[in-house]
């Protein structure tokens, strides 16, 4: 008997589109054919049977075992099941799609009573982050259940399923997919994240010391210990809403939403580094000088 073992294929970030989709769904219906045609040819017609009758019963097999049952999530909650791709669609004004699952083990499963041997699941999460996540550990990789995974006995079988899927992916973002791994934050934390908490107490250091001079070393200390921590907090904010404007997995269609906050997400950062790099650079260079009088 022939070892039947599992792949799990690693997709990380990624872009697809509408039709890109339904094209794996057919490319992967047609293996699911193959092989079921590979399953009925080794079928013997049992003593009783009727030619007619086996071949009528095969026939109900292609019709309705080999084949992939999808379902697509919208994020009202509206949730379709089909076994035609072309509900892998949105309306221009309707609802965005949340999740995507392709495959064929529930007919099969419904029919047969078993698992099939040669077997798959397709799972696309198009699920955003939350902005600020209390529940999940920030240094975590982001939650997400987009996954495609094949088990049988035959390499051909395993090695169809993988094309079939990563030729139908727009994009793949290695930067996005290295982005939204583990210890990603606490690594951006001690290069951007402290530093930022220092340049804060030194910006705010000149109303610290003016307004809490009489107050004692310890009040001071502490108006310096808030200020670091109220720029970690917005490090993390910042930190929050990249996850959230770049997500791991997307649909081109219907990208235009985070489209707008990533613009505002730039504009953001850009912001901020402009006025840290001035406030440093300028004294050392005296930026000011190069700068039309005009602008001085």
């Amino acid at each position: 008997m022939a070892t039947v073992t599992t792949k799990n294929i690693p997709i990380g970030s990624a872009a697809v589109t509408l039709p890109g989709i339904r094209r794996m769904w057919r490319d992967l219906n047609a293996l699911v054919a193959e092989q079921g045609e590979i399953e009925l040819s080794r079928l013997v017609r049992q003593e009783g049977h009727s030619l007619e009758e086996f071949e009528a019963y095969k026939q109900n097999a292609r019709n309705n075992v080999f084949r992939i049952l999808g379902t697509v999530e919208f994020e009202n909650d509206v949730a379709i099941h089909d076994v035609d791709p072309e509900i892998v669609n949105i309306d221009p004004d309707g609802p965005l799609i949340r999740f995507i699952y392709m495959s064929h083990i529930t007919p099969y499963q419904q029919s047969i009573g078993v698992k099939p041997e040669h077997a798959f699941e397709v799972i696309l999460d198009f699920r955003q982050p939350p902005l600020l996540d209390a529940s999940s550990v920030i240094s975590a990789p982001t939650p997400n259940a987009t996954k495609v995974a094949v088990s049988g006995s035959r390499d051909a079988w395993q090695a169809g399923v993988t094309q079939a899927v990563i030729r139908n992916i727009a994009r793949r973002r290695p930067v996005r997919t290295w982005f939204h791994g583990s210890f990603i934050y606490d690594l951006f934390l001690v290069l951007i994240g402290l530093p930022l908490a220092l340049y804060a107490c030194w910006f705010f250091a000149p109303f610290v010391n003016g307004a809490l001079s009489q107050a004692g070393p310890v009040v001071i200390g502490a108006a310096y210990l808030y200020i670091g921590f109220c720029a970690i907090w917005i490090y993390r904010i910042l930190f929050s809403y990249a996850k959230w404007a770049f997500p791991l997995v997307e649909i081109s269609e219907q990208r235009t939403k985070p489209l707008k906050h990533r613009a505002l997400w730039w504009l953001i950062v850009a912001t901020l580094g402009a006025k840290i790099f001035w406030d440093i650079a300028d004294p050392l260079i005296s930026i000011k000088s190069f700068l039309p009088a005009a602008l001085r």
